[in-house]
């Protein structure tokens, strides 16, 4: 990080990346430089480090971010800032897995429409996965296993038909599958799979597996032992 000072442009700087037309910053990558500390609010999009703290509000001034927010394992504390809902524009992937993020997830992330992977694995996130998911119609990968979320698996996730990869294992999940995840049928033109992985811990599932999920034609893996289906 030598380069980041005043006698050369910060656009020069390493990990910087700027816009040829009106010089902004555009890109910022750190990841994988063996940062430590926390986060001032002011900076955003940094990955692969051992960050501590609580993840600022702050990340939802950042309307020109492009694409991705990539802050996984990492050691974030605290709940998942909601003001992260304003990132709606251009945020494609939010990756926030591996952290020790706890509370429920913002409603607001709902507003994230253009998001094609959505990862909050691996933290300590707990209540009810939220219908409002059932919004992120360009879904590729849902990752929210390895948390403590409860209550019912919402039907809405049957709206997330062109979605391929749905992981929600080790969770706390109830009730019966809903059997709109059969609305699923179109998964073969986006990739050659679909993978559902929902065993949870402790087993909570019950009900019938619902013959909806027959028209999953891409299915090549349903993982869902250790539960207690009819």
């Amino acid at each position: 990080m030598s380069s980041w000072n005043d006698s050369i442009h910060f656009c020069s700087w390493v990990g910087v990346t700027c816009n040829s037309s009106n010089g902004r910053i555009i890109l910022l990558n750190l990841a994988s430089r063996g940062l430590v500390g926390s986060i001032p609010p002011s900076m955003g999009n940094l990955t692969d480090n051992s960050f501590h703290g609580e993840i600022p509000q702050e990340m939802g001034r950042l309307l020109r971010l492009e694409k991705v927010l990539g802050l996984a394992y990492n050691h974030f504390g605290g709940e998942l800032p909601s003001l992260i809902a304003n990132l709606s524009t251009w945020l494609t992937m939010l990756s926030m897995g591996g952290n020790l993020l706890h509370g429920n997830i913002p409603v607001g992330i709902g507003n994230l429409l253009k998001l094609t992977r959505l990862g909050l694995e691996g933290n300590d996130l707990s209540g009810s996965v939220p219908d409002i998911i059932g919004n992120l119609q360009n879904l590729e990968v849902l990752a929210l296993n390895y948390n403590r979320f409860s209550r019912l698996i919402p039907s809405s996730l049957g709206n997330l038909t062109k979605l391929p990869r749905l992981y929600m294992e080790e969770n706390g999940l109830e009730g019966s599958i809903p059997p709109s995840l059969g609305n699923c049928t179109s998964l073969q033109d986006v990739v050659s799979e679909l993978t559902i992985l929902m065993a949870p811990c402790p087993s909570r599932l019950a009900g019938q597996i619902p013959s909806k999920l027959g028209r999953c034609t891409s299915l090549e893996l349903l993982h869902l032992e250790g539960n207690t289906f009819d």
